[in-house]
């Protein structure tokens, strides 16, 4: 049976406008009912170009798919995803289409240390869903912060669970190799679902990152503080109040007893409900502060995690300095509630702040979950 549908284009590099070769590339026919199907691979040649020919057998389920709507995957030559078109699909293609592929070839370049943010889904699926973990994390939070005098007086935290991989001699690069790392991953997020620009110095990340701050895994701690060279004043002779997350992690990484602490309850609590991590792997709580709500509020609404913008690794908010303000509140995912702070159109989930819970329950009970 003759071939005679054609999907062609080029992978072309950002920086050099050069294209990429030996990248494979899947042509998918996108299913409103049925799973998706695949037309066709082709690998890219020397230009980064590259060619699928399919038939209408390929796509057609029954006799109303007279067209397919098509979507790319491009994958490098270890069988990541570095670039799809899946949120921007081609309805009703013709029978030819050319796509042209503005891919980053710093993003599959192999590289150590990587935030995982598949592994950093799963964690917050697992704590957003385990209404008595997360109650628990919660309680030995504040249990943990009020044996160390931190108050936080009129503001609130959520801890968003990232994590990464790395060998153990990237240790004494951990933090310039995590802010690598982490422009990375944003990028190839972003470029995965096909909204960088054509032109990648005008790309941006939104806020600044300072992804290893936080409660880190007690593993990678305890090699961690092999190289601490300060100890920073103790909490309760700080006056500085705590108004923004900057503040908060610096009280908790520059007091090597407070984060030892919290990295013993906060990660046994974690393993006892089946969260643990592989031997390559760490995790690291980043908080974000923000003012506490004056009522309890639903802040919005989805099917499933994964359709929540900014579920993974995240970047460190700072209403003040950035000009962003939180909305503070309770998401609704599927039929549970999760509390939340959305900064900048992004959402943080994890481990809330008491009066985050006392919210949530509140607004169950109206609403009558």
């Amino acid at each position: 049976m003759p071939r005679n549908f054609i999907v062609e284009g080029q992978v072309i590099d950002i920086e050099t406008r050069n294209g990429i070769p030996e990248l494979g590339v899947e042509a998918i026919d996108k299913d409103r009912l049925s799973r998706d199907d695949s037309l066709g691979k082709a690998i890219t040649d020397r230009s980064g170009s590259f060619k699928i020919f399919y038939n209408k057998q390929d796509f057609q389920d029954d006799f109303r798919d007279s067209k397919p709507d098509i979507y790319l995957v491009v994958k490098d030559k270890k069988g990541d995803i570095v670039y799809t078109s899946k949120d921007n699909v081609r309805w009703n293609a013709s029978r030819k289409e050319r796509f042209i592929i503005h891919i980053s070839t710093n993003l599959i370049e192999e590289t150590m240390m990587k935030w995982d943010i598949e592994k950093s889904n799963e964690v917050k699926k697992q704590i957003a869903k385990n209404e008595e973990l997360m109650k628990a994390l919660s309680a030995k939070t504040k249990e943990v912060f009020d044996s160390f005098d931190i108050d936080l007086k009129g503001m609130s935290y959520i801890f968003e669970p990232r994590v990464f991989t790395m060998s153990k001699e990237e240790v004494p690069e951990m933090k310039m190799k995590s802010y690598a790392s982490l422009t990375q991953v944003a990028m190839e997020d972003l470029i995965k679902k096909g909204k960088v620009p054509h032109y990648y110095e005008k790309v941006k990340i939104p806020v600044r990152p300072e992804p290893i701050e936080g409660i880190i895994d007690p593993e990678w701690l305890h090699i961690l503080e092999k190289y601490r060279i300060n100890e920073r004043e103790l909490v309760q002779d700080n006056p500085v109040p705590i108004k923004t997350s900057d503040i908060l992690i610096k009280k908790i990484v520059g007091n090597s007893k407070l984060l030892n602490v919290l990295s013993q309850d906060i990660f046994k609590l974690l393993a006892r409900h089946g969260i643990k991590f592989g031997d390559t792997q760490g995790c690291v709580l980043t908080p974000v502060v923000f003012e506490t709500p004056v009522y309890a509020q639903l802040v919005g609404k989805v099917n499933d995690t994964k359709e929540i913008r900014g579920f993974g690794p995240q970047v460190i908010a700072e209403s003040v300095s950035h000009g962003f303000k939180p909305v503070a509140g309770s998401i609704m995912v599927g039929d549970i509630l999760v509390p939340s702070v959305s900064v900048d159109q992004m959402i943080w989930v994890g481990i809330p702040a008491p009066e985050m819970l006392f919210a949530q329950e509140l607004l169950k009970q109206q609403i009558r979950i």
